[in-house]
């Protein structure tokens, strides 16, 4: 991938994240979760996302690598089919704990 992000994109993103633990990124068919005092995150997607969820997906990931950010594993959530069942599968988890 040849992808460089922007100043703009960089922005736009610490924008979407800040105080926030989960981000959810429709467009991407995936959720990425932060520990932001490490400086951390997860992404979980769902199975077979289309090209276009795959390259977005990266992006953001991208944009979270160029703010400092370090990626702690990339998950496929075999139960879910979108953002949103990736989000309830999540919350369910973790009131399980």
């Amino acid at each position: 991938m040849s992808y460089m992000p922007s100043k703009k994109d960089l922005d736009w993103t610490k924008e979407a994240i800040t105080g926030k633990s989960v981000w959810g990124v429709p467009s991407a068919g995936c959720v990425f979760t932060f520990k932001h005092d490490e400086k951390s995150f997860v992404m979980y997607s769902v199975p077979n996302p289309s090209t276009s969820e795959i390259q977005i997906g990266d992006r953001c990931a991208m944009n979270l690598i160029f703010l400092d950010y370090e990626c702690k594993g990339k998950l496929v959530d075999f139960d879910a089919k979108n953002h949103v069942e990736l989000l309830e599968n999540l919350k369910s988890r973790n009131s399980n704990k």
